[in-house]
């Protein structure tokens, strides 16, 4: 009768332990599932803010296309004002382009007065040519008339 009783004890200390096992399991559980409905809620903003964000890069997808095309009809505009002015050689205009080209224009469009309403760069050195032309942006349209 005493091993019955000594295994009665010792099952009922080990039901014990194991109710409180399951009890720390059961805490463990609620604290997961806490976790999980947390995480599921952040999940669900996350596809609002991503869906936010697809919408907004298509937006300024679409106004950087826009804005490259008028950015490029802007330059074609600019080109079209321009004036190329080829076969200076280089050593004689590098000193002072625009003092050059305005002296130049000068002597051959007499009525022509330029002041400050252009200005001049290089253009780029072609393996073609033998020295860079020059391009004069004319900033009024009465003298861009006058020169052609």
């Amino acid at each position: 009768m005493e091993a019955i009783t000594r295994t009665h004890m010792e099952l009922a200390s080990k039901t014990y332990m194991i109710a409180i096992d399951i009890n720390i399991l059961q805490a463990v559980m609620l604290k997961v599932v806490d976790r999980v409905t947390v995480t599921e809620d952040n999940v669900g903003e996350l596809q609002q803010e991503v869906a936010t964000l697809k919408d907004t890069v298509s937006s300024l997808q679409k106004l950087s296309v826009r804005l490259e095309e008028h950015m490029e009809d802007v330059l074609g505009r600019s080109r079209k004002n321009n004036l190329r002015f080829v076969l200076f050689l280089e050593t004689v205009v590098e000193q002072s382009m625009k003092k050059f080209l305005k002296a130049w224009l000068a002597a051959t469009v007499p009525p022509l007065k330029l002041s400050a309403f252009f200005s001049v760069d290089r253009s780029l050195l072609h393996p073609a040519t033998p020295s860079r032309g020059i391009i004069a942006h004319l900033f009024n349209y009465r003298g861009w008339d006058a020169i052609l």
